[in-house]
């Protein structure tokens, strides 16, 4: 992604609906997707387990894919793991440096509209 296209902020969610359990092999993986404000998909990453190391992986992951920029926003679902994770992130940042963290329901509709 060229940094001209760069967004100021992208939606994650790892979603746990029946939707978002994809089924490999016979075993059950966690989808998580990384979208731009536009709704562009950024990355996604499917892992056996929704918890800290698996949000820190997939955030490093998403982060790599887009690296003209830091996001000022991410707008998540109510996924425990994702505070943890963006508050490490933060750490050493001055306050105009921060990320936003918003982990309001339904806030992360790119998300679940790109999965119907």
């Amino acid at each position: 992604m060229a940094c001209a296209l760069a967004a100021d902020h992208f939606v994650i969610a790892a979603r746990v609906r029946d939707e978002t359990h994809v089924r490999v092999n016979g075993r059950r993986y966690y989808l998580w997707q990384a979208v731009d404000q536009r709704g562009q998909l950024i990355d996604f990453r499917l892992t056996a387990r929704r918890n800290a190391n698996a949000a820190r992986a997939f955030m490093r992951q998403a982060s790599e894919s887009v690296r003209c920029y830091q996001p000022m926003t991410i707008v998540t679902n109510k996924t425990h793991s994702y505070a943890k994770v963006i508050e490490e992130l933060n750490f050493g940042n001055g306050p105009d440096d921060r990320i936003r963290h918003v982990d309001r329901k339904y806030l992360n509709n790119r998300i679940e509209a790109r999965s119907c």
